[in-house]
This record gives structure tokens, C-alpha cells and sequence, in this order.
């Protein structure tokens, strides 16, 4: 009981300090992130934060860790109906990613431009967790496949021409890149419903 009061315990740090490692991302950038900024803010000790993190660039690589599992999980909500209304669950995956994108700009940054040394991504799951959040998707497409509700082929393929397309736009829209293209139409629900647009042209067996 002791032991398992201890794990809780150490677990409970290292998501504390992980949470609010993103929420300082989120506000003041990788840059002004600093592990005994962290520590001074939860009142522990700057040795117990680095009995979980041993460098800045391992906590960085679980903050984006942290951003996969969230994504993760926003779409396993949208593919709980998928056999119901398939293309319903598209749009949802969609508007998902968006919302996420919007909610997660650095983390985001963070999550598909960081190139971690090998050293770091041996101590954590960031690379297995990538993959999940990505092999989601394909399963995904693989089940509207077999619904005839998007075209036939080799599903890896298909959600890579369709994850590059969403995240894509997601992040010329987070970054500004957008508004002098669409001008007052530059609005979550305009971008959201020509990204659908644009990948169910692409995918859908029937538009």
C-alpha cells in the first residue's frame, strides 16, 4: 500500500508539472519555459521535478506527448459512431482537429516540428504515441472504406494525403496565414467547412 501511495504520488508530479509545462508553452513559448519555473510555481523541490524530467528537452518531448494523447482521444470520441453515420464522423474528426489546433498552437508546434535526440525519445513514448493518434486515423478510414462511404485503396496512403491536407490548412489558419485569403470570411466555421469541402472531394466515394 505504501509503494502504491508513492507511485501515485511521483505519477501525480510528473503530470502536474507536465500540464502546466503546456499551459506555459501555450502563453510565453518554448523559449521562456524553464523546469525551476515550474517547480517555484508548485512550491516542490527542483530535484523532484528531475527525478521525472532529466533535461528541458524531455519534459518538451512529454508536453508533446501529452498533446498526442488529448488528440488521441478527441477522435476515438468521433469514430464511436462511425458505423451509424460514417461521414458525420468525418466531418467531427475534422472540426476536432481544428478545435485542437486552435486550442494547441505551440503545443502543436511542438508535436510535429520538434526533432528530439534519440537519447530523449528513449525515455519517454513519444514516437509509439505519435504513431497511435496517426494509426487511429487509418483505422478510421479503413472502417468508412468498408462502408463504401470513402473511395477504395491503400488506407496508410489515404490518411497521410488527408492528415497533411487537415493539419495543413489547420496551421495556416492558427498562423494567420489565412485571413488576407479569405479576408472577413477568415472565421473557424468558413476554414472549417473548406477543409471539408477540399478532403471530401478528395475521399468520398459519393459527395
Amino acid at each position: 500500500m505504501g509503494t502504491n501511495r508513492k507511485n501515485l504520488k511521483k505519477e501525480s508530479l510528473k503530470i502536474r508539472l507536465t500540464r502546466l509545462a503546456h499551459d506555459v508553452i501555450e502563453v510565453n513559448g518554448v523559449e521562456l519555459l524553464s523546469i525551476r519555473d515550474l517547480t517555484s510555481r508548485l512550491d516542490v523541490t527542483h530535484g523532484a521535478a528531475y527525478k521525472h524530467f532529466k533535461s528541458k528537452e524531455h519534459l518538451l518531448a512529454v508536453v508533446a506527448e501529452y498533446g498526442f494523447q488529448d488528440l488521441t482521444c478527441r477522435m476515438r470520441e468521433c469514430k464511436e459512431h462511425i458505423r451509424v453515420n460514417p461521414k458525420k464522423c468525418l466531418e467531427a474528426l475534422q472540426k476536432t482537429y481544428l478545435e485542437f489546433a486552435v486550442e494547441n498552437k505551440k503545443t502543436l508546434r511542438l508535436m510535429f516540428g520538434s526533432q528530439f535526440e534519440d537519447e530523449v525519445l528513449s525515455l519517454c513514448e513519444f514516437t509509439n504515441l505519435a504513431a497511435e493518434c496517426f494509426d487511429l486515423l487509418v483505422e478510421i478510414l479503413q472502417v468508412c472504406q468498408d462502408l463504401k462511404v470513402v473511395k477504395s485503396g491503400n488506407a496508410r496512403e489515404q490518411a497521410f494525403s488527408f492528415w497533411s491536407s487537415l493539419h495543413g490548412h489547420s496551421t495556416l489558419y492558427i498562423d494567420g496565414k489565412t485571413e488576407y485569403i479569405l479576408g472577413d470570411n477568415n472565421n473557424f466555421k468558413n476554414v472549417l467547412r473548406l477543409i471539408i469541402h477540399h478532403n471530401f472531394n478528395s475521399i468520398l466515394t459519393e459527395k
